[in-house]
């Protein structure tokens, strides 16, 4: 007679299970779900994280997974370059070519291409080599293809792509047409002297080139070139590029699109800045709204900071001058350590809002963006005009406040608090398998939402919030690390970190009524207890900030005193 396996057994050979085949992670999630049952029904759910030996189970699982997707990465690279509008390829940090987009080689026997891509990599490693040190992430190179022939113009950007960074240089190919370059002239006040400069720019000389074109002195030229990048807002000339290039494309997207992958919005309503925020580091920013308005710094650390039309237009209206920031690693903020959290990253924001000449600003959060805003907002002290959280919650406070979630939240939660060790391979099971395809994005959609019948039936029957829900996921997911540590952050009981806030601080929490992760009445004790206010929204869950926008303008223009 077979003895049935214990729930531990059982998690442990699920695990490592889904550590090989993550198509079946919720073969896993139904384990853990067994497992913590036997503590419930022990009462020991607050130690369920006390066991060594488990807790290395999972680390030993999280590099399984590791390893496996470092085989996937030739696939996940192979369709980032499909998915870009300019032909090109993939390069690591030592100069090897990892992936050549065939549309870069047509037309060439396999000896000429071959031929034109070593002239290519050994060119640009070359460059790589002679560039002054802080050059940065991205840069116009001029680079041999074809044996014999001239030099071709190629942006190189330095990306995330899998376990390390990566350079994709792409082709600039994009031809300049005069009827184009007349809307630089009217978008931008440009001179006819300045547009023939930035002609110039764009076919690949520098400001000596461009002076000896023009028979005019470099440094003339030098001068002319940085009141062009004052009249566009760009910061130098491989910022000009894109915009030039954006212009070129008559508003293609950067992408056309590929399964799996993250994409950039090209929308309009927003507009981006990277700021030097020292020690080596970048903030990347996403700004709209009403220019010089009521400004509000508004973080976003699991939701991308791109906000949706509607919400643009309303900020505006509103009069709220609105800057997001990227998550260190996502768009071209500087990648920072997971264990970097709200106390350290405030440094990084306030050096924004610095630079950008802020005060009297309102600090928002979006869910676990929430801590980050109290952080900030008791570092600004005097300088905040107020606070609001976005579907943060209240701090919670003990194992009943976590018992009480819905499933789905519940076991990331429980976890977080009481088992931190174990939540690493899970989330990279999961990220391995949303960035499989279309139908590992599905799962994923599916099982977050599988425990609030309202989202999942809005997300199922509306292509938009589907679509959002997946570029969401898609941005948590890019770093499960930061993922992880900032929920374990959200899981813990923060009210010391609240209690540094100034006393006479308008604060306010707007949650939605359907919210699986929160319930309203531990949210309303709490916030009278500690001198905050609540704004409920009834009917709206998780997709608070795109199914009623309006309320959250409400709420940011009330904490501003409007």
């Amino acid at each position: 007679m077979e003895h049935p396996r214990s729930p531990r057994r059982e998690l442990v050979d699920r695990l490592w299970d889904v550590a090989g085949q993550v198509e079946e992670f919720e073969d896993l999630v139904a384990a853990w779900d067994a497992y913590e049952a036997t503590h419930h029904a022990r009462g020991t759910l607050d130690t369920i994280g006390a066991d060594p030996q488990l807790m290395q189970e999972f680390a030993r699982a999280a590099m399984v997974v590791d390893e496996g997707e470092a085989q996937d990465t030739q696939a996940a690279l192979d369709r980032f370059l499909a998915a870009l509008i300019d032909p090109g390829l993939i390069m690591d940090e030592d100069g090897s070519v990892l992936s050549v987009d065939p549309r870069l080689i047509e037309g060439l026997a396999d000896d000429e291409a071959a031929a034109a891509v070593d002239a290519l990599a050994a060119g640009f490693a070359a460059s790589l080599r002679d560039a002054p040190d802080g050059q940065g992430r991205s840069r116009l190179v001029r680079l041999p293809f074809r044996p014999g022939s001239s030099k071709v113009l190629f942006l190189a950007e330095q990306v995330e792509l899998g376990a390390s960074p990566r350079w994709v240089l792409r082709r600039a190919t994009i031809p300049w047409t005069a009827s184009r370059g007349r809307v630089l002239v009217g978008s931008f006040a440009l001179t006819e002297t300045e547009l023939e400069i930035v002609e110039h720019l764009y076919s690949g000389l520098d400001a000596t080139g461009v002076a000896a074109a023009r028979d005019r002195s470099v440094h003339t030229t030098r001068t002319q070139i940085k009141t062009i990048l004052s009249k566009v807002g760009a910061s130098d000339q491989r910022e000009l590029f894109r915009i030039v290039s954006a212009t070129m494309r008559t508003g293609d997207d950067t992408f056309r699109g590929a399964g799996g992958l993250s994409r950039r919005s090209t929308r309009a309503g927003y507009s981006t800045h990277v700021l030097d925020v020292g020690q080596g580091r970048k903030v990347e920013l996403c700004r709209y709204g009403a220019e010089g308005g009521v400004p509000v710094f508004f973080i976003q650390p699991t939701t991308l900071p791109t906000p949706e039309p509607e919400l643009a237009r309303l900020a505006e209206r509103a009069g709220l001058d609105i800057v997001s920031p990227w998550r260190p690693g996502s768009g071209r903020s500087t990648d920072r350590a997971a264990a970097d959290g709200p106390h350290e990253l405030s440094e990084d924001y306030l050096a924004c809002i610095d630079q950008l000449g802020l005060d009297g600003i309102v600090v928002a959060g979006h869910c676990s963006g929430g801590l980050y805003a109290v952080a900030l907002a008791a570092r600004l002290g005097r300088r905040a005009r107020g606070l609001l959280t976005v579907d943060t919650g209240a701090p919670l406070l003990g194992l009943d406040d976590i018992r009480r979630m819905q499933a789905t939240p519940r076991r990331t939660f429980l976890g977080m608090r009481y088992a931190p060790g174990v939540m690493l391979a899970p989330h990279k099971m999961v990220a391995r398998r949303f960035f499989s395809g279309p139908e590992g994005e599905a799962r994923v959609i599916d099982y977050f939402y599988d425990s609030c019948p309202q989202e999942s039936a809005r997300v199922a029957s509306d292509p938009r919030y589907r679509a959002l829900t997946r570029d969401n996921i898609a941005y948590s997911l890019e770093n499960p690390e930061r993922l992880v540590a900032d929920v374990q952050r959200w899981a813990e009981d923060w009210t010391p970190l609240a209690e540094r806030l100034p006393p006479d601080l308008p604060k306010r929490a707007l949650l939605g009524a359907l919210n699986g992760l929160f319930r309203v009445p531990a949210l309303e004790r709490w916030a009278q207890l500690h001198g905050w206010t609540t704004d409920i929204v009834e009917d709206e869950g998780q997709l608070l900030i795109y199914g009623r926008p309006a309320r959250l303008i409400d709420a940011l223009v009330a904490v501003a005193g409007g």
